[in-house]
């Protein structure tokens, strides 16, 4: 394809696909290669390969994306390597987040590249019950995946609605007790951490953390404007 006719951030994805065309068909099947575009997190995905996560183009960034995105991460790293990820299915994956920058130094875009270990955990454990023996000590059942940046993990999903719930139920579970019995400061803290994580950047999540935590969606927005 031809890149004349396109603007600087159009050619600078066409030239990704391209790499990631190759990087799929080289490491194989086991690698799953996203393209998002972090201007539109609803519909980030542009382009995938090889994709065993179930998701398609026009599916919605990551819990970790939003992330990288209200952190600035990438302000800092050029990329993000050797965090986990699970599939709706149970298994476990490798992952890693290289940040696209056009041409000002402005973040563009996300190449992201899984792999599953999930066959790879499954052999670590027949590995460790045939050295160690069954009976002194039990196969290992927790293999970890090596996290980077305090343990950072996440679901894929293809749906903006399920990451946005998801994040909303880790921070809620976090407190330990039901909506019901939190405190209007425990759900201001809890807006706060939301804010924290990117999930205001999310068209839509002023009115579900509202509709959640039963407060107003006033309230929601005078936690994110102060800032606490």
């Amino acid at each position: 394809m031809s890149l004349s006719g396109l603007n600087e951030k159009q050619q600078l994805f066409e030239i990704y696909k391209r790499f990631i065309d190759f990087l799929g068909d080289f490491l194989g099947s086991d690698y799953e290669l996203v393209l998002h575009d972090t201007d539109n997190v609803e519909n980030s995905i542009v382009y995938i390969k090889n994709g065993f996560s179930a998701r398609k183009v026009g599916g919605s960034i990551t819990e970790l994306g939003l992330r990288f995105i209200k952190e600035k991460t990438y302000e800092g790293e050029s990329y993000c390597v050797n965090y986990s990820s699970k599939l709706s299915d149970g298994r476990t994956i490798r992952s890693a987040t290289y940040f696209i920058k056009d041409g000002s130094g402005k973040l563009a875009g996300l190449l992201c590249i899984n792999v599953d270990v999930t066959k790879a955990m499954l052999f670590d454990d027949y590995i460790q019950e045939f050295i160690k023996g069954q009976k002194t000590l039990p196969p290992i059942k927790d293999t970890q995946v090596p996290y980077t940046k305090g343990g950072s993990s996440q679901t894929l999903s293809d749906s903006i609605e399920d990451v946005a719930q998801e994040m909303i139920n880790g921070v809620i579970s976090g407190f330990g007790i039901p909506v019901e019995r939190m405190s209007l400061d425990e759900k201001k803290e809890a807006i706060s951490q939301l804010d924290g994580k990117g999930l205001f950047l999310i068209k839509g999540s002023v009115k579900s953390v509202s509709a959640r935590l039963q407060v107003s969606e006033a309230t929601v927005y005078r936690c994110i404007s102060s800032g606490k």
